[in-house]
C-alpha cells in the first residue's frame, strides 16, 4: 500500500474528492474535483497484480470505481466510492504521462471535458485523456510534473499532442466569464 496522496486535475488544479466531503461517505458517493484540500481528499493505491490496483480513500476505506462496477464502463460514465473490490475496479496511476487509467483502457477525466473544470465538476471515465498528477500527502510534499501539460490522443494511427492551458489560462478564462 502506497502513502497518502492528493490526485490533483493539472489545468483546472482542482482534486479528487468524494462529492459529500465527509470522512465516511455512502456507497455510490460520486468523486468530483474541488480547490479545497482536507484529511477527507487523501488515497491510497493498493496493489493487486502488476502496475493495476484499487485507489482506496483513506478515511473510509471504500476505493474508486465507475458507477455500476463494469470493466467495460462507456464514456462519461462517473466514478464513484464504493466497498466492493472486484474486477472492474482496478485502475493503473501513469505518474511519467500523469494519467489516471481504469482497466478498461479509459481514462479520468472531467466530465464535459473542460481543461478549466469547475469546483464540483464531476470525474468521468472518458476515452480521451488528460493530466492528473499524485502528490504526496505527507508534509513537505512537493507537486511533481509541469505546470503546462499536453494532451494526447491518436490520428491517423500515429500518437499526436496538443497543448491544454495552464492553470493561469483557466483563471483567466474563469474571470473573463
Amino acid at each position: 500500500m502506497s502513502e497518502p496522496f492528493l490526485i490533483k486535475h493539472m489545468s483546472s488544479g482542482r482534486f479528487f474528492h468524494p462529492e459529500s466531503g465527509k470522512n465516511n461517505p455512502r456507497d455510490n458517493t460520486e468523486i468530483v474535483l474541488h480547490s479545497d484540500i482536507h484529511a477527507h481528499m487523501r488515497w491510497k493505491f493498493v496493489r493487486v497484480h502488476d502496475n493495476w490496483g484499487y485507489i482506496q480513500h483513506v478515511a473510509s476505506g471504500k476505493i474508486i470505481h465507475p458507477l455500476g462496477g463494469s470493466l467495460c464502463s462507456g464514456n462519461e460514465t462517473g466514478l464513484v466510492l464504493h466497498n466492493d473490490r472486484h474486477q472492474g475496479a482496478p485502475f493503473s496511476l501513469d505518474a511519467c504521462n500523469h494519467h489516471v487509467i481504469h482497466k478498461g483502457g479509459k481514462f479520468a477525466h472531467p466530465q464535459g471535458g473542460s481543461p478549466c473544470a469547475g469546483d464540483g465538476t464531476k470525474v468521468v471515465l472518458h476515452s480521451d485523456v488528460t493530466r492528473y498528477d499524485s502528490i504526496n500527502g505527507r508534509k513537505g510534499g512537493r507537486e511533481v510534473g509541469r505546470k503546462e501539460g499536453r494532451k494526447e490522443g491518436r490520428e491517423g494511427g500515429r500518437k499526436v499532442g496538443r497543448k491544454v492551458p495552464s492553470m493561469d489560462a483557466c483563471k483567466s478564462e474563469r474571470k473573463n466569464s
